[in-house]
């Protein structure tokens, strides 16, 4: 993959459907054990309606990540939204493309534009290694609801 087709921009509603997919694809990592199903709450959180209102919402700061094909599509990489500056509320890099630096160029683009002091975010246990290596500390202990495992964490300057 030709590293200078990969971009980063500002998502627009017209990305709803693919960064769902993306997400989508992906949620199984939030639950505490492979085979349980993602709890309602999770859920209604993940439907193309919810995706169109938080990238039409001044609150979010949604970015994606996309490279061109040799047939030149688009196709997703990655997604990072941000809500009200400074809680990290999605970060996601489609599995295939996991490990080869694409979180932290995402996270670096994000951060860039928004210069505070602290973050946070809320990940999932799976995610807590891909946040220690951005500088994030765990707060608290490992929490759990309905199955789904997370760990508060902070990042500050």
């Amino acid at each position: 993959m030709d590293k200078d087709a990969i971009t980063i921009r500002k998502a627009t509603p017209a990305d709803a459907s693919a960064i769902q997919s993306l997400v989508k694809s992906l949620a199984h990592f939030y639950c505490k054990e492979p085979n349980l199903p993602i709890p309602a709450w999770l859920e209604d959180t993940l439907t193309l309606a919810s995706f169109r209102g938080r990238l039409s919402d001044s609150e979010y700061d949604n970015r994606v990540m996309e490279v061109r094909t040799s047939e030149g599509k688009a196709e997703l990489l990655g997604y990072i939204a941000m809500r009200g500056g400074s809680h990290l509320y999605h970060l996601f890099v489609a599995e295939e493309h996991q490990g080869k630096g694409y979180s932290t160029a995402l996270w670096k683009a994000l951060e860039e534009d928004h210069k505070q002091e602290a973050y946070t975010v809320r990940s999932s246990l799976n995610a807590v290694p891909v946040y220690r290596r951005l500088g994030f500390m765990p707060v608290g202990e490992v929490a759990e609801k309905d199955g789904i495992g997370y760990q508060v964490m902070k990042w500050a300057i």
